[in-house]
């Protein structure tokens, strides 16, 4: 799943890129997407529901890992992201880029 959720978060990072991003919501009218809603949008490209063994919440949890959320719960995992997305500090480019530093990790090393 290493390679999937790879290509997973870079997709998203390229959606962020393209769309634009949004705040306190997953998309927004303008077609613009948070953190969460580019990797859904980006999963759901390959096919892929919510749930299930080819889900997008197992791909997510892989994703987040390589953030060193990995003592927090898939939701808190989850939670903590949209956080951050939202913060009035955190903008397109700061999402793009630690979407490809994901993807690059877990490229290089799996999902640990």
């Amino acid at each position: 799943m290493g390679r999937e959720a790879a290509d997973i978060a870079r997709r998203a990072a390229e959606i962020i890129q393209e769309r634009g991003m949004c705040k306190g919501a997953v998309s927004d009218a303008d077609g613009r997407v948070c953190l969460w809603g580019a990797l859904l949008e980006a999963a759901q490209e390959r096919g892929l529901g919510w749930y299930g063994d080819r889900g997008v919440q197992p791909l997510l949890a892989e994703a987040i890992r390589p953030l060193n959320l990995d003592n927090m719960s898939q939701f808190d995992g989850l939670l903590y992201g949209a956080a951050w997305n939202d913060r009035p500090e955190t903008d397109e480019r700061d999402v793009a880029k630690v979407l490809l530093q994901v993807a690059d990790r877990l490229e290089i090393g799996g999902a640990a």
